[in-house]
């Protein structure tokens, strides 16, 4: 039976990655491995996402708060020579472990909300970057020139409008927001 299952997705697998260069290959599979194609799909898709999101989010979250800090970190180094890193890289990891692992907390409200947050961060964000890029002392020869600098200000300005008027319409939905 195991050996069964595992053939199943084998196949789908292989069939995945073949229906992705154009071969159509699904229709040749046998007929037990054609009703596993949405299980297996849905569930790589939900791990990949799972993998890269627990590991790439805290790491890369890790190496920012370092640098900004000035603690040495990289993975490149002994956990002796970036005890920080290393030890809030863990503590990222086990916090967002344990935070999904909370008995009947709405996951999918978290994942919605937290983005939402992100998005009201973004024009924050994006303007402390351009005022970073824009200082010639930092940047030296590669900061922003006119025209690249009109194109990003217009951008930061259109994000930071469509976030306020996302938020308006969520707070208020009778100002043309989407009804619940």
């Amino acid at each position: 039976m195991v050996f069964l299952v595992a053939r199943m997705i084998a196949l789908v697998s292989d069939s995945s990655v073949r229906s992705v260069m154009l071969v159509p290959s699904l229709l040749s599979a046998p007929p037990y491995c054609r009703c596993v194609v949405p299980i297996t799909d849905n569930f790589y898709a939900a791990l990949n996402a799972a993998v890269f999101t627990a590991s790439i989010l805290p790491l890369s979250t890790a190496y920012y708060v370092c640098e900004a800090f000035g603690f040495e970190s990289g993975v490149n180094r002994r956990f002796r020579e970036a005890p920080f890193f290393y030890g809030f890289y863990l503590a990222l990891i086990v916090l967002g472990a344990g935070f999904v692992l909370i008995p009947g907390a709405p996951l999918l409200a978290i994942i919605f909300y937290s983005q939402v947050l992100n998005g009201a961060l973004l024009p924050v964000v994006l303007v402390l970057m351009l005022l970073l890029i824009n200082q010639a002392r930092l940047m030296g020869s590669y900061v922003n020139g006119p025209l690249f600098n009109a194109i990003a200000w217009a951008t930061v300005v259109s994000v930071g409008v469509l976030t306020v008027v996302s938020t308006v319409q969520t707070i208020f939905p009778s100002l043309g927001g989407a009804s619940p």
